[in-house]
This record gives C-alpha cells, structure tokens and sequence, in this order.
C-alpha cells in the first residue's frame, strides 16, 4: 500500500528503465500476415524489436545530441508525471 502512494519512485525507476532497460527486446512469431509500413510480414514469420532502440528513437524524448539517452543530461523523472 504504501509503494502504491510512491509516485516520485514510480517515476524514477521508469525513468532508469528508460535510459538503461533491463531487457534489451525480445521476438515474437507473427499469427498472422500483416503489413506494417507498407511491408508484408507473412504468418509464421519472426519478428524482433528492440526496447533500447525504441526508447533511443522515442519522437517524446529524442534530441538531436542524444542527451535524452545520457544518465547526467537526460535524466528526468519528471517526465512521467507529463504522460
């Protein structure tokens, strides 16, 4: 109950989980054919995605310096009380 009303430590570990993940993606097999981007992924296929790149390529966060991805210049807890 009480980590519950801690919102600043909410927001400071997703932010931690944000710059530095704890699981750099994983992989999934497609259950159906789809198209994404204008590309066909057909049923069966594997499909892999990246958290960090995600996180790295975030239009919200991503400066052009990287500074959104730097423990020192991005850092920002703050952040998710925005979302």
């Amino acid at each position: 109950e009480i980590l519950n009303s801690c919102t600043l430590l909410d927001a400071v570990v997703n932010e931690a989980m944000r710059i530095k993940p704890v699981s750099t993606g994983g992989s999934r097999t497609v259950d159906d054919t789809l198209v994404v981007d204008g590309f066909q992924i057909p049923k069966g296929w594997s499909v892999a995605f990246s958290i960090s790149l995600t996180h790295l390529l975030d239009p919200v966060t991503f400066r052009e310096d990287g500074a959104h991805m730097d423990l020192k210049k991005g850092f920002c807890p703050m952040r998710w009380f925005d979302a």
